[in-house]
């Protein structure tokens, strides 16, 4: 192998284990927060409105990194040199990326969202910092997106 096919099979490894970090923390951000009790049903910390403004997209950008991470790993059982994936990335930015536009065109309301729960509401912000603080997860502005220090 040359060295430049052994720096496309690197480069191509690390775009597949970035996707699948990024999926890994999506669940995270899913299971750990966005379906947390404590952000869900009548004593939840968080009201309905600025749950859907935190979390409303986060199922559908969920869903995009997991087809994109089956046909990434699907095309690299096939076989273990690849040849490429741009058909591959090519095919789902054209046909189903759309939602990362919505989701991260959304992130200056989720940080503001985020940073007036943290200063206006004691629960919320006690809640928030004891589920960052499991080793479920490394922290919500990770996958947010936001910083969550402010």
């Amino acid at each position: 192998m040359s060295n430049a096919e052994r720096k496309l099979q690197e480069a191509i490894f690390e775009i597949i284990s970035s996707e699948a970090s990024y999926l890994k923390s999506l669940n995270v951000l899913i299971n750990h927060f966005a379906n947390s009790p404590k952000f869900i049903g009548d004593f939840a910390v968080l009201c309905p409105k600025d749950r859907l403004t935190l979390f409303n997209d986060v199922y559908e950008v969920r869903a995009c990194s997991e087809k994109l991470l089956h046909d990434l790993e699907t095309r690299w059982q096939e076989a273990i040199l690849l040849s490429g994936i741009s058909d591959i990335i090519l095919h789902h930015a054209r046909n189903n990326f759309s939602i990362f536009i919505k989701y991260c065109s959304n992130q200056i309301v989720q940080d503001r969202t985020l940073k007036r729960l943290k200063r206006e509401n004691t629960y919320f912000a006690d809640t928030l910092r004891e589920l960052e603080s499991s080793q479920a997860c490394q922290s919500l502005s990770h996958v947010l997106c936001v910083d969550t220090t402010a």
